[in-house]
């Protein structure tokens, strides 16, 4: 009864840690921003429109695994239903609590030949798999290149973290860097192995049913259980995603500085494991909305050495000139977002009558 009566300060709760999380994201690159050469800027949109199509090129592969997954486990949605329903749930990932995004796209999937219970299985499994995949991307670009590039001062992460304003060619050392993608890696991994999944999958059922007071053979039917090749598979398809996000981030970056990095597979490479620990890093940290600021916190904090050479060693502001850059990344990939939404909203899926009725169905054997 004390749990209950508490329950109502929660939301409040995600509200005040959202805000000191942002708060000292703020207070930690306010100072970049206040640089007021900065926002003389000019940006050639050619360059942020490859961004956005980079960023939701990415997405694709995401989705293809989602409905692999579905097929695989004996659902039938069409190719338009699923990549609706993917790019509408997206928009649920701004609201605190990452489970939104996932429930949405369940339930714009779900009709006469998709299960509910199946649709929310796979959203779930899906991104687990795609962030456990830049995870792991990470530790391997970290733990090599890095290792062998020799661009950047050594560099305390713990130290740096509280530095407000290090030299602008330190980065933490690749041992931090790889000790920080195995702990993700060890987090997302872990529920992703089959047989783990598979029982978090069971026991929640379970609890679905005595909540409900009822009782094995008047419960929703079991759900399927998932196989390592859909692991494997998953890990496959996903990397993907985050070999067109570096993409992107090259793209957004291409269109503010008016010139990159020269093009190498050794860059290519290096900015996926930079989009990669900076993106999944902001999904870990479940509370804030859709990883704002953490995401910008970590790739500006790995993006100043790469940029160093080209922003110029003598500018004098490379930290606010990278800050710029990454805020205008996440602009680029919101509104990617919201025109995707809007093109998809048409597509034929499931209608509401169906929809419904599957919901009633599935409350009906509960």
């Amino acid at each position: 009864m004390r749990f209950r009566r508490l329950a109502w300060l929660w939301p409040w709760r995600k509200l005040l840690i959202t805000v000191v999380v942002l708060g000292a994201v703020g207070w930690r690159l306010g100072p970049d921003l206040a640089n007021p050469e900065l926002w003389g800027h000019s940006f050639e949109p050619i360059w942020l429109v490859v961004s956005g199509l980079f960023y939701l090129l990415g997405f694709g592969c995401a989705v293809a695994y989602w409905y692999r997954l579905l097929r695989g486990l004996d659902q039938q949605p069409t190719v338009p239903a699923a990549v609706r329903a993917y790019f509408l749930g997206l928009l649920g990932k701004y609201v605190p609590g990452k489970a939104w995004a996932l429930l949405l796209r369940a339930g714009l999937v779900c009709g006469p030949r998709t299960h509910l219970g199946v649709a929310t299985m796979t959203a779930f499994y899906e991104v687990i798999t795609t962030m456990a995949s830049g995870a792991l991307i990470a530790a391997i670009v970290f733990g090599t290149l890095y290792h062998a590039s020799g661009k950047a001062v050594r560099w305390h992460l713990r130290t740096f973290l509280f530095e407000r304003h290090p030299p602008d060619n330190a980065v933490p050392e690749p041992h931090s860097l790889v000790v920080l993608s195995v702990v993700l890696l060890a987090i997302l991994g872990v529920p992703l192995i089959p047989a783990v999944f598979n029982w978090i999958v069971h026991h929640m059922a379970s609890l679905r049913r005595v909540l409900a007071q009822d009782n094995e053979q008047t419960g929703p039917p079991a759900l399927p259980r998932l196989r390592w090749r859909f692991l494997a598979e998953g890990l496959i398809v996903t990397a993907g995603c985050w070999f067109l996000w570096a993409l992107s981030l090259w793209a957004a970056l291409r269109s503010m500085l008016g010139t990159a990095e020269p093009w190498t597979w050794q860059l290519w490479v290096r900015y996926t494991g930079i989009v990669g620990l900076a993106y999944v890093s902001g999904f870990v940290i479940l509370i804030v909305p859709s990883g704002l600021g953490i995401r910008e916190f970590l790739l500006v904090l790995l993006l100043v050495p790469e940029l160093s050479p080209v922003v110029g060693p003598t500018s004098g502001h490379v930290r606010s000139t990278v800050v710029l850059g990454v805020l205008l990344l996440r602009v680029v990939w919101t509104v990617a977002e919201l025109v995707i939404a809007a093109a998809v909203y048409a597509l034929p899926g499931p209608t509401p009558a169906a929809t419904r009725a599957e919901l009633e169905r599935e409350g009906e054997q509960v």
